[in-house]
């Protein structure tokens, strides 16, 4: 069984837009998503970079699979699917990832298939190897709308503030090393720009995919219910409504001077590559952003531990 033909990964840090960008590739008449469903991330990446022998026991498999409840959302036999790959071959989770993609792009009678997923982020340069024929789409947003916006949020509004910029410094970290791998496979978009200049940016991003661009990635909010549940609706609410432009800039009447100083102090160097303007002095932020030098090193070891 050989790779989908093509594979568009839709990357970047939680809340940073990847839901919107989905749903709009999504509207294209040539790419399909499915829902999120963490297989990647929680299986195939695992199983790549651990080199794991899979079990080729269906119902070990199968026990396996259903501890991932977001699985359910794919709406597909994994029966069938298990079976499927093994009639083929040996069973590993690339293959049953690459047997639900086909499926898709068959079911819906598109060529490319996509995967979203914010924490495949941390995984570019694996998945670059993994899947050698994908492509890469990094979605960026200003750091400080993004951790407004996760605080909000049910799967992450318990997380200290401290968390979610070590979280963000990590991601952008390993996207920094992971696009280094994929050369001419992978490119950026800004969140501000998608919102600001919609069709400016998806023809960008058709042309990278060699695809024509189709006005139809504009209503994306019409068919936004195929790739987000009803339990994701709470987070992801605005792919059901048309684009909008002033969601951004919100930290400026949102944020707090203290967290605000906090957030600059320690994101200093990753929003000036980034290309956001400091709030705060420059100066003084790089004098006080030595000592999370020595935080977010032990962060990355504690990670690599685990």
């Amino acid at each position: 069984m050989n790779s989908p033909k093509k594979l568009v990964f839709v990357v970047g840090v939680g809340r940073s837009g990847t839901t919107l960008l989905q749903s709009m590739l999504n509207n294209h008449s040539n790419i399909t998503f499915p829902p999120e469903s963490h297989i990647v991330s929680r299986y195939v990446v695992p199983e790549y970079v651990k080199k794991n022998k899979t079990s080729q026991d269906s119902n070990e498999i199968k026990k396996q699979l259903v501890t991932n409840t977001n699985i359910d959302r794919l709406e597909i036999n994994i029966d069938e699917v298990i079976k499927q790959v093994l009639r083929e071959g040996t069973f590993t989770y690339k293959r049953f990832f690459c047997e639900i993609i086909k499926n898709y792009c068959k079911k819906n009678k598109k060529e490319i298939g996509g995967e979203k997923d914010p924490v495949n982020v941390h995984y570019i340069a694996e998945l670059s190897e993994c899947f050698p024929e994908s492509i890469f789409i990094h979605i960026i947003r200003d750091p400080r709308d993004i951790i407004l916006s996760r605080g909000k949020v049910k799967w992450a509004d318990k997380m200290s503030f401290l968390k979610h910029l070590l979280e963000f410094k990590y991601g952008i970290f390993l996207a920094e090393k992971g696009r280094q791998y994929c050369k001419n496979r992978y490119i950026e978009v800004r969140y501000e720009e998608l919102l600001l200049n919609p069709e400016r940016e998806l023809k960008i991003l058709s042309s990278f995919l060699n695809l024509e661009y189709e006005k139809d990635m504009l209503t994306y909010y019409k068919t936004s219910n195929t790739i987000v549940s009803k339990e994701e609706l709470s987070w992801k609410a605005n792919v059901m409504k048309p684009i909008l432009s002033d969601n951004i800039n919100k930290w400026k009447k949102e944020m707090g001077r203290g967290k605000l100083f906090l957030l600059e102090v320690f994101l200093v160097n990753e929003m000036r590559k980034l290309g956001y303007d400091l709030k705060n002095n420059s100066i003084l932020l790089k004098i006080a952003n030595v000592p999370t030098i020595a935080l977010f090193a032990y962060y990355k070891w504690k990670l690599s531990k685990n």
